[in-house]
């Protein structure tokens, strides 16, 4: 199973969307971008392991501001 990285709007988000993936099932880390542009906000992401379209969709339905996703790869 792939890792995913989901770029929310901020620290708070990043944790409040661990805790609500983490009930769900999936595993995830939050991490701080190294390279922090106008469109991810503070730099902060999601890597999920899972279904990331429904982990995507969760966030969003639970008041999280995702701002890009991107797929594929270890994570790491």
């Amino acid at each position: 199973m792939e890792w995913t990285t989901i770029y929310v709007s901020s620290v708070t988000n990043a944790m409040q969307g661990k805790r609500l993936l983490e009930k769900q099932g999936y595993t995830v880390h939050v991490q701080r971008s190294s390279r922090v542009q106008e469109d991810t906000g503070c730099g902060y992401s999601l890597l999920v392991r899972g279904n990331a379209d429904r982990a995507t969709e969760l966030l969003k339905k639970n008041g999280i501001r995702v701002l890009r996703v991107a797929g594929g790869g270890d994570g790491r």
